[in-house]
């Protein structure tokens, strides 16, 4: 298979988080406002296309909201936001690499019996805003001759191949969640699927 990856092995940060919420409504429905910011800390290697991570620096401003009736009994909760991605412009092969920028998007349906232990049913995706200027570690391999026979110029996205940060990937997933709270600790479980296009 003339377009397999090159064996390789990369150790390192995908990123490093920060992030404030602010709740501006707190009555029978809560309201919040959130902003997130991604420090690119991710490497890669050119060789294998192996990357821990997008090679960009993300900004999220997101607002939530729920809600519970049923006697308590049932909540609703929904967040939903852009996703902004920038350049890493300290890297000169990277400055270009524009990601698209995406909506994030999340649905939580849950319910308790007794206000300790919950279930819920989620839906959460996400959708492209631009489609962004980064090829997905385009790597060309030169025409070539093997065995006598003449293998032409060809190309590949090395991130389509091994799935690591991949640009203008959108999904949806769903999925259910199991939460007891036990004391001031809580024990959660969750199984989730996805659709996922690029």
């Amino acid at each position: 298979f003339p377009d397999t990856l090159n064996r390789g092995r990369i150790i390192g940060m995908n990123y490093i988080g920060i992030g404030a919420k602010y709740r501006f409504l707190d009555k029978k429905i809560k309201m919040a406002a959130h902003l997130n910011y991604e420090v690119n800390t991710s490497s890669v290697d050119a060789n294998s296309g192996l990357r821990t991570g997008p090679a960009a620096h993300v900004i999220s401003p997101k607002v939530s909201i729920g809600a519970s009736f049923g006697k308590d009994k049932f909540y609703a909760f929904g967040e939903v936001g852009p996703r902004f991605r920038f350049p890493n412009l300290n890297n000169e092969n990277d400055s270009t690499a524009q990601y698209s920028h995406d909506l994030d998007y999340t649905a939580e349906l849950g319910y308790s019996w007794n206000g300790k232990t919950y279930f819920a049913v989620v839906v959460s995706g996400r959708t492209n805003l631009t489609q962004g200027t980064y090829n997905n570690g385009m790597i060309t391999i030169p025409e070539d001759s093997v065995d006598g026979a003449l293998v032409p110029e060809y190309s590949y996205e090395s991130d389509l191949h091994n799935g690591v940060s991949p640009n203008r990937q959108q999904y949806l997933g769903y999925g259910i969640k199991f939460s007891q709270a036990i004391g001031n600790f809580a024990i959660n479980l969750g199984m989730y699927l996805s659709l996922i296009h690029i």
